[in-house]
């Protein structure tokens, strides 16, 4: 009489949750922390384990442990923080045309209000200009029409 194959089960996913079955046969799993493949049509539950008392695996949740996602190093897109510092410095650029001050001069003045008031500000003399002609005369020339 032949063996029952064994399957993933939704018991087995909760215990095991970093095991997902691929995609091109279910009888196999694949191992998100090792990337590792095994059938779990044989030993069922008893792979499962062995999988998981390998060196391979047990070094990969290592390593995964003591480094950082690449996402630590970029910052939200849309965080209030960072809409409110580019509300600043727009209107510190807004300033600066306004008045008629050159772009050279906002080097040394984003340093002191960087080092006095927000430490995140800057705006010198190409990122100043870019902000000028890229966004506020545009909707200057939009607003005059």
């Amino acid at each position: 009489m032949p063996k029952i194959k064994c399957t993933s089960t939704n018991d087995l996913k909760r215990k095991y949750p970093y095991l997902k079955e691929t995609v091109d046969d279910k009888d196999n799993v694949r191992c998100n922390h090792c990337m590792a493949v095994f059938a779990l049509s044989h030993g069922g539950r008893s792979d499962m384990n062995k999988h998981s008392q390998t060196q391979k695996h047990k070094s990969s949740i290592e390593a995964a442990a003591s480094s950082s996602r690449v996402t630590n190093f970029f910052k939200p897109a849309n965080s209030d923080q960072s809409l409110k510092l580019a509300a600043k410095e727009a209107a510190f650029a807004y300033h600066t045309a306004i008045h008629g001050q050159s772009f050279t001069s906002s080097d040394r003045t984003s340093k002191l209000v960087s080092k006095f008031f927000e430490p995140k500000f800057a705006l010198a003399r190409t990122k100043c200009e870019a902000v000028i002609v890229n966004a506020i005369a545009p909707m200057v020339a939009a607003d005059l029409r």
